[in-house]
Formats: structure tokens, sequence, C-alpha cells
């Protein structure tokens, strides 16, 4: 799929993700318009290449982790990959619900 000297990085995973929650959004909507659009994933779950993830009902907020690591060499990859990987999961690293709603009350 790639040329081996290139290397798909984490940014073509997320905007894959994200073009398939902005299907499913135009799905739940049934039309091409803004707020509908925007308010369709409002606390519903969705299927992701990560398993199925949920939205928070607040802000839209996709309950997807986030991943910090180190990028290396690897003798099994003709390109480098992540190691030392750490996960922290969404709905831990969540702003709280009381901030957002502080926020838009400024």
């Amino acid at each position: 799929m790639f040329p081996r000297d290139i290397a798909p990085g984490p940014s073509l995973f997320q905007l894959f993700q994200a073009n398939g929650r902005v299907l499913r959004a135009l799905a739940v909507a049934g039309a091409i318009d803004i707020e509908a659009v925007k308010d369709a994933p409002t606390g519903a779950s969705v299927e992701t290449a990560r398993g199925t993830l949920q939205f928070r009902e607040i802000d839209i907020q996709l309950g997807a982790s986030a991943y910090f690591g180190r990028v290396a060499d690897d003798p099994g990859y003709d390109f480098p990959i992540y190691t030392d990987l750490v996960e922290f999961k969404g709905p831990e690293i969540w702003r709280p619900e009381s901030g957002i709603l502080a926020a838009r009350n400024k």
C-alpha cells in the first residue's frame, strides 16, 4: 500500500478515523445540515479501528485513547516505529464537565 521508504504515520490513522466519524454523523443526521451533523454524534457509539468508542454528550468528544512514545528503528520493519508506547484512555484524560460548563458561561 505504501512505498517501502515511506512509513504511514499516526496522522494517517487519525485522518481515517475522523473521516469515518464525519460519514457516521452525516448518516445519522440524514442531511448535510451543519446543526444536524454537529448534534448527530452526541452520546452515540461508533465503531472504529480501535473498537467501539463513545461520544461524550456534553461536547461530543470521542473517547479515543492518546498514545505517546519514542520513534525508533526496529530490525523487523523497513521504517521507524513507535516504541516505549504509553496509552492514556480518553475518558481518563478528558477535561472535567464542570470545566466545560464554566468555560461556556464566561
